[in-house]
């Protein structure tokens, strides 16, 4: 019992200090679509108007979270610090199941404490726990599934999945990735199609209804994501394949994960007899066959990968390099350079011209604080968002700050008077050229390589009015 109240207050305390760390940030990249104009149109038509969402701010994914969101909003009122403090239950939920996902491996029970510690610092977990993000109910959810194959919690099992599957189409992936790992685990082949059956009724109800209310799932044609399979030759699919396995395997590698990820490696080569060990087997089974689906769909698509896609292989992975380690002497030496590893992660800043996906990085942090000084300066200076251009996801003050603010920015075209920017924005070459090229510097606030900027147009420039901003 005195355990048990001292694991409450642990996680109950690791919430409240990531709660706390989240609650300078606003609505960032994808989740604008999944939290704010899904939820906008549901909040003016009803919590359970699915079919009432604007094809343009449609991605095909269950609005599931955005339902929960909207009902709180109802209550509460719709505000950044309501839409945090909903998420901090889930965000509960993930520090105990991390737990509960330690204690299956490690049997001392300071040293889970640590081992949750150890896999928060992970910059693409944290970054998306202290966010609004959709990301915050799909972890749990998934741990809680994973933790009931591992435990042979079946009725848990069942209830997990069916949230898991509800949260998004990727949440289904999983299902289906955690279908063949418990496959593998349990070897209970009828018992296991019994119960993922009966979880997936939901999402299969969702997704039947989808083609005939709407005709389509995740092929929006108003969006990128609508031309995924469209190859103009079978080189030309084979090319994306070969290019999509670099970049997962830069997913996996980034962020400071190639230390952990190479321990590994060395240590199942050196140490070959370890690949016997059951913990061992299990993590390396969880690591690949969670995200199989993830992963084949990242293939052969041409859609972005995310970082987010492979959050509980991060997981399983660092865990079984923390457990790997118990196999050295100089195990706390490996342990600090693993620590550092991960920590250097949220300092990662790549130049302009280099996609980050800013979203999994904590080094987009002190974007919120510069982009709230700009935002002063343009209003101290009369400088009006109508007629200001900026970038995706920064084009309406409303969907970022979530405090009914009407005003937009304009689109950037290149003939745009003034222009928002920051380097932790979506923008393409083409785009960072004209910018550079056109625009002269009014204000730059920066911090630890991010950086938010005022820019006006030259003096003399040529308008580009015939600009093509429609990528």
């Amino acid at each position: 019992m005195r355990f048990f109240s001292i694991k409450i207050i642990f996680s109950l305390i690791t919430t409240v200090i990531i709660g706390v760390i989240g609650l300078n940030t606003g609505v960032f990249w994808d989740n604008v679509i999944f939290i704010s104009q899904m939820g906008d149109a549901l909040y003016h038509h009803g919590i359970l108007s699915w079919g009432s969402i604007p094809v343009e701010h449609d991605p095909g994914h269950p609005p599931f979270v955005a339902s929960i969101m909207v009902l709180f909003w109802y209550i509460f009122g719709k505000s950044l610090l309501v839409s945090h403090l909903i998420l901090w239950p889930f965000i509960f939920g993930i520090v105990w199941q991390l737990y509960n996902l330690c204690s299956f491996f490690i049997k001392s029970k300071e040293l889970c404490f640590l081992s949750v510690l150890f896999l928060l610092i992970d910059t693409t977990i944290l970054a998306h726990v202290i966010s609004i993000d959709i990301e915050v109910p799909l972890l749990f959810f998934c741990l809680y599934t994973v933790n009931s194959i591992l435990l042979c919690h079946d009725k848990q099992k069942c209830l997990a999945l069916v949230f898991l599957s509800m949260v998004s189409l990727r949440g289904m992936m999983l299902c289906f990735g955690l279908f063949l790992f418990d496959l593998w685990f349990h070897k209970q082949y009828i018992k296991t199609l019994k119960i993922y059956f009966i979880a997936s009724i939901p999402s299969l109800l969702f997704v039947f209804w989808r083609l005939y209310d709407k005709g389509w799932i995740i092929s929006n044609p108003l969006h990128i994501w609508g031309d995924s399979l469209s190859f103009i030759s079978f080189s030309d699919f084979i090319k994306n394949m070969g290019w999509n396995l670099i970049v997962i395997i830069h997913r996996y590698l980034d962020f400071g994960r190639f230390i952990p990820i190479l321990f590994i490696l060395f240590t199942l080569i050196y140490k070959r007899k370890l690949l016997k060990k059951k913990e061992v087997r299990i993590l390396i089974t969880l690591s690949v066959l969670s995200v199989s689906a993830i992963l084949l769909s990242c293939l052969i698509l041409k859609n972005a990968i995310g970082h987010r896609y492979f959050l509980i292989s991060f997981i399983s992975i660092e865990l079984l390099a923390l457990i790997l380690v118990e196999y050295y002497r100089k195990r706390i030496l490996l342990f600090s350079v693993m620590i550092l590893s991960l920590i250097s992660g949220s300092f990662y800043v790549y130049p302009d011209k280099i996609s980050e996906l800013w979203d999994s990085t904590m080094a987009h942090y002190p974007y919120w604080e510069l982009r709230s000084q700009a935002l002063n300066y343009m209003d101290n200076h009369h400088i009006e968002i109508a007629n200001t251009a900026s970038f995706y996801p920064n084009l309406s003050i409303d969907e970022v700050e979530l405090n009914n603010d009407p005003r937009h920015f304009q689109y950037f075209d290149g003939s745009n008077k003034y222009v928002l920017f920051s380097n932790v924005m979506i923008y393409s070459e083409e785009d960072y050229d004209i910018l550079m090229d056109k625009y002269y510097l009014i204000k730059k606030y920066q911090s630890r390589g991010v950086r938010v900027e005022i820019r006006k147009m030259k003096a003399g420039v040529e308008l580009n009015t015939s600009f093509d901003n429609s990528k």
